[in-house]
């Protein structure tokens, strides 16, 4: 069945006549009484008395034809408002994102949300976490998603997903073959480490000072896969969040940070006392739908 058999039928109907809907449709009389009778032979009954006069319609014809009607109204609205909606201007939306934090979300996330959500103009951009906070405080963003664990007066803030954090050993480490490892047992390697620009530091930090000793870092960077490979030359350890673990990895050993307390986090913030838009309400929804 489809809308051209729909409108046909109903405007043969409408005119009393085949003759009649082939002048109004600009279609043969030969191609109407064609998708009737195809009509007619999926529904398993007859709809119309064909006569020398015209037609009329039979008791199914009659019940067919008010159920068409009532679809061709509604083929009408959503013409009609998928229309307005492309006229209409988009809300904008504003997203920040720490680095890595994309990653840890389904990959089809940003996607799927543009495609379920035509109104919203999205804008995505990725930032270190301390410079994501500094431009959600000065409203350059409407919402963001920072890594964490975040602690700011200024943001209200809810942790969306939360990970283990491991320790990442190149195969040359002394580590490599190590049965247990302790926190204060690493007081004595060295460490390629995330910049201060991100919280993973600051935890990192926390956690080895906590354990009574302040770590060795060989070089800190901005850039997650140079410091993996500087990891590996040079055989320094390195802590990554569980979600970029690879399936196999014959270079190096995932073993859990030995600080159960330390943690990878995603918290959605916003500032305080920010309405909240329509967007920013279905980008939120859509993200615990998916994450939560």
């Amino acid at each position: 069945m489809t809308f051209r058999q729909i409108e046909f039928f109903t405007t043969v109907c409408k005119c009393k006549s085949i003759s009649k809907a082939s002048a109004v449709l600009r279609i043969s009389q030969q191609g109407i009484s064609k998708a009737l009778l195809d009509l007619e032979a999926e529904l398993g009954c007859q709809l119309l008395k064909r006569t020398s006069s015209g037609v009329t319609l039979t008791n199914y014809g009659t019940y067919v034809l008010q159920e068409f009607e009532i679809i061709l109204r509604k083929k009408e609205y959503i013409s009609s408002y998928v229309l307005q909606m492309k006229s209409t201007a988009r809300e904008p939306l504003l997203v920040g994102m720490s680095f890595g934090v994309l990653s840890a979300l389904p990959h089809n996330f940003l996607s799927d949300f543009i495609t379920q959500h035509p109104y919203i103009e999205l804008n995505y951009s990725d930032y270190t976490d301390i410079t994501l906070e500094n431009r959600l405080l000065k409203g350059e963003c409407d919402l963001a998603l920072i890594a964490g664990p975040v602690n700011c007066e200024g943001l209200q803030m809810e942790v969306i997903k939360a990970e283990k954090v491991y320790l990442c050993i190149p195969s040359r480490h002394p580590l490599y073959e190590a049965q247990e490892i302790t926190l204060q047992g690493l007081a004595a390697y060295t460490f390629v480490m995330f910049s201060d620009q991100f919280y993973i530091q600051h935890h990192f930090w926390d956690s080895c000072r906590h354990a009574g000793f302040s770590p060795r870092v060989f070089l800190s960077s901005n850039d997650f896969n140079s410091l993996k490979e500087l990891a590996f030359d040079t055989g320094n350890l390195f802590v990554v969040p569980e979600h970029t673990i690879p399936k196999k990895d014959s270079q190096f050993r995932y073993y859990p940070f030995p600080d159960p307390y330390f943690t990878w986090e995603i918290t959605y913030a916003t500032r305080k006392n920010k309405l909240m838009t329509e967007g920013m309400m279905a980008f939120y929804q859509s993200l615990k739908e998916t994450v939560g």
